[in-house]
């Protein structure tokens, strides 16, 4: 197919597009037809599984335009909410350790998000 398409004054890019785009969704069907994966799931099932799906892609596109320290702020954001919630579940007590490193995070994302002093 690529050749056809260079052949044809088609951009490589376009000749992978299409063929990604059509393929892929036949060996999708094929590796659940021989897996056997999707096996007892109902239509809940796959609504969870087309939400992560869908939540991981657009996760990856915020991403990918936001700079490293922005990276590590919602990074460090998403383990102590995972640690606030387990808190709040009982599974986990409130260390000192715990406590210090949300305060710092937190004056660290305050520190980085005032606007410079202009002069």
């Amino acid at each position: 197919m690529h050749y056809d398409g260079l052949l044809w004054n088609i951009s490589l890019w376009r000749c992978r597009a299409t063929t990604i785009s059509l393929e892929t969704p036949r060996a999708i069907v094929l590796v659940l037809q021989l897996a056997h994966i999707h096996h007892g799931y109902c239509w809940r099932t796959w609504l969870v599984v087309c939400n992560y799906a869908f939540v991981g892609l657009a996760t990856s596109a915020v991403i990918k335009y936001a700079d490293n320290i922005v990276k590590t702020f919602a990074s460090a954001s998403a383990m102590f909410v995972v640690a606030l919630f387990s808190i709040w579940m009982g599974v986990q007590i409130v260390t000192p350790q715990l406590f210090i490193g949300i305060l710092i995070a937190a004056i660290a994302m305050e520190q980085y998000s005032i606007p410079p002093r202009t002069s």
